[in-house]
């Protein structure tokens, strides 16, 4: 999905993402899930994604989603800027 994206490729990164988060929920494995998610709201500008995502996050006790999200899901859009608290570690 990243290569895709940074080609300009949105559309195909979409797909690629909802299919990844699609087949990691039946994975069990909800954390990376939750980052394609993230990523595909960052990639789509789609604020209640995003702010879906992160909630769920946080929950999970990851203290900083969005950097935590890019460490999982690197290149679909441009990353964190590392600023701002949090390590993007759990606990």
């Amino acid at each position: 999905a990243g290569a895709r994206a940074r080609s300009g490729l949105r559309d195909a990164a979409a797909i690629q993402l909802r299919a990844a988060a699609d087949l990691l929920e039946g994975s069990d494995m909800p954390i990376h899930a939750l980052a394609a998610r993230h990523r595909l709201g960052r990639l789509l500008e789609d604020e209640a994604l995003v702010e879906r995502a992160e909630s769920a996050m946080r929950a999970e006790g990851i203290r900083n989603p969005d950097r935590y999200a890019a460490m999982l899901v690197p290149g679909v859009v441009g990353e964190s800027s590392g600023k701002g608290t949090g390590t993007g570690t759990l606990g």
